[in-house]
């Protein structure tokens, strides 16, 4: 069954007729919580002012607010199509071909089986498309279907170009920083020009918490103990199992007794369990306000195969804590290795357990590592040159 979703205001009275037509297809979209989800939840309030929104996402749960002049249709996701926390959704063919006819240009946010309907339809009826390119996706398919190396490195490879052709058919690619100019290329794209509209968060409200204990005990944490944490997807392409081995090697020294792991988010329902059992940490689930947890965290460990901006990061080092990260994002690349935090290989989780015993056993250089971390997120992160960017790049992609 198909959900739409309305603002509570009278389209006509509020001049929503009168703004451009703007279809968003996303098969991310809240209450569930990811990248693509939490950019999407940033910033709707912000060109809502400009355009007249439809978007078109799976039915994930609990109905989001939306901001004025915005309407949300839903499709069902598949309760038996799952694995590895991910879930097949069942598109209508014939409300995306309704939707993208009413409107003036489609944005797609990747090639699920929502982005893929969309941009197909899209060409059909000759209008306008534009598409943001977040990460890699075909790796990231490939991680959730495969463990092994080889398996993923093959599967990305005959994944690639399925994933790049749905892209080659906009008119306009936004990308997140320029090095995903390269890489996109590299791996094939043949599509249009490709924009670089960077990424941002709010950094008057991600920000370090006044008093680091009161911020643990009010997320129900010790606070005498150096809290290690993770915000994002609990899934497998996030490979939490490096952490987890990390952590667990922790344990087996001197400096188990003052530490304490922290994971935030949902996902697959094994690597949930399995991360559940870990000696003296917590798993908090889905949250409503990340903020609070991020502010109890001393060390936000990022062990991901691939990224592309990864806003959780950026967040982290905003709330004021050391980042330890794989090298493989916009973000990390600002991360400075003893500087404003400490870069990770994916596959050595010896080596990162070496690296969390010394903060931990160091606070004055953690808490030096804290504050430019914070300085870091307020000079690269923030939304203020996100947004006219953003603003230039979909009116240039409307033709207006």
């Amino acid at each position: 069954m198909i959900n739409m979703i309305v603002d509570c205001h009278d389209c006509m009275s509020d001049g929503r007729s009168e703004k451009p037509r703007l279809l968003i297809a996303t098969d991310w979209f809240l209450p569930r919580i990811d990248g693509i989800s939490r950019f999407l939840a940033a910033v709707l309030p912000v060109i809502s002012q400009d355009y007249a929104i439809t978007i078109l996402a799976p039915d994930f749960g609990p109905e989001p607010p939306l901001p004025e002049g915005c309407s949300l249709i839903r499709f069902p996701v598949s309760k038996v199509l799952k694995f590895r926390g991910c879930a097949a959704t069942k598109t209508d063919a014939a409300v995306v071909h309704q939707q993208v006819r009413q409107a003036d240009a489609v944005w797609v946010q990747g090639t699920g089986p929502i982005g893929r309907s969309a941009a197909r339809e899209s060409v059909r009826q000759d209008k306008r498309l534009f598409a943001t390119l977040h990460a890699k996706e075909w790796e990231i398919v490939a991680r959730v279907l495969f463990r092994q190396e080889a398996l993923v490195n093959g599967a990305g490879s005959m994944l690639r170009p399925v994933v790049l052709r749905t892209y080659d058919k906009a008119s306009m690619v936004m990308v997140p920083h320029e090095s995903m100019v390269t890489l996109v290329r590299k791996a094939g794209f043949l599509g249009p020009a490709l924009e670089v509209v960077p990424l941002g968060i709010d950094t008057a409200r991600f920000i370090p918490s006044a008093d680091r204990a009161m911020a643990k005990r009010a997320v129900g944490l010790p606070d005498d103990k150096v809290v290690i944490g993770y915000v994002g997807r609990l899934t497998p392409e996030k490979n939490l199992a490096l952490l987890e081995r990390a952590y667990r090697r922790l344990l087996a020294t001197s400096v188990a007794g003052r530490v304490q792991l922290l994971l935030v988010g949902s996902g697959s329902s094994a690597v949930t369990a399995r991360l559940s059992r870990i000696p003296r940490c917590k798993v908090a689930g889905p949250v409503p306000d990340v903020v609070a947890y991020l502010q109890a965290i001393d060390i936000f460990v990022h062990p991901s195969f691939s990224e592309s901006t990864s806003l959780s990061l950026l967040e982290a080092m905003s709330c004021g804590a050391a980042p330890v990260c794989t090298d493989v994002s916009v973000t990390s690349r600002s991360v400075v290795p003893g500087v404003n935090g400490h870069h990770i290989d994916p596959h050595d989780n010896a080596g990162l357990a070496k690296i969390l015993a010394g903060l931990v056993l160091d606070p004055v250089c953690l808490s030096a590592l804290q504050r430019r971390a914070r300085a870091t997120a307020l000079v690269q992160g923030s939304w203020d040159a996100s947004v006219p960017a953003l603003r230039a790049a979909l009116a240039r992609g409307m033709n207006l």
